[in-house]
């Protein structure tokens, strides 16, 4: 089967839309009109983010090839700042707008949240937490995987993975074994953090992301439990 070559695209007629696959199910976190491009991030990492994108009406869309980009970014260097520019204002609202943690909260509180985000670039085998280390803040997955991973044990045993759209941190998990437990990349892995520092500012601004962060604590569906934000 022939490989097929990376691209990015760009909608030039129609309406799209980007869905992301959650607990709940898969949800519309983005709409595409005319003139708008996607694909940016796998172009740029080759990490694939778990969207989808999906015509809503009879569309077309140009593909340029990666080739073509490079060759033009070497000429207009500012060309790969305005991609990731755009994937990190658009990518970063679409993931927290598909999370059970962010979804209800209105969209001018959702950009006070996404302004303060950092990206972060993992390669497989680093570590994120180590085992007893207090998460500093709040960490969510971009594109590939995580695993979080009970050391103690001979030979070491998952305990769950994170995905995309997934999100854990805060502070250490009291489920039995998650204090022990280390989070490793498992392949090529885009996250976003939001700093513990920028979590405190954003809670005495945004009261929908305190009262979301103390239901979160609650639930046990999160593949590493988040708590509380107080200490």
């Amino acid at each position: 089967t022939p490989t097929l070559e990376r691209t990015l695209k760009l909608l030039i007629r129609g309406r799209m839309s980007v869905h992301r696959n959650t607990s709940e199910g898969a949800i519309v976190v983005d709409e595409l009109r005319p003139g708008d491009f996607f694909g940016e991030f796998e172009l740029l990492t080759v990490v694939r983010t778990g969207a989808k994108v999906i015509a809503e009406e009879p569309s077309a869309v140009l593909h340029i090839p990666a080739r073509v980009v490079e060759e033009i970014a070497e000429k207009r260097p500012e060309v790969v700042e305005i991609l990731w520019d755009s994937y990190f204002q658009r990518s970063f609202n679409s993931i927290l707008r598909s999370a059970r943690l962010f979804n209800r909260m209105a969209q001018e509180d959702l950009n006070r949240v996404t302004v303060e985000i950092e990206p972060v670039v993992l390669q497989p085998g680093d570590i994120v937490l180590t085992s007893g280390e207090r998460p500093d803040g709040l960490y969510g997955v971009v594109g590939g995987s995580l695993a979080v991973i009970h050391e103690e044990q001979r030979p070491p045993r998952i305990l769950s993975r994170v995905g995309p759209g997934e999100f854990f941190g805060l502070t250490a998990s009291s489920a039995p074994g998650h204090e022990r437990a280390t989070v490793v990349a498992v392949e090529d892995t885009t996250m976003l953090w939001l700093p513990s520092i920028s979590l405190m500012t954003l809670e005495s601004i945004v009261p929908a992301l305190s009262t979301a962060l103390r239901s979160s604590g609650r639930d046990s569906k999160w593949p590493y439990k988040l708590a509380d934000a107080a200490p």
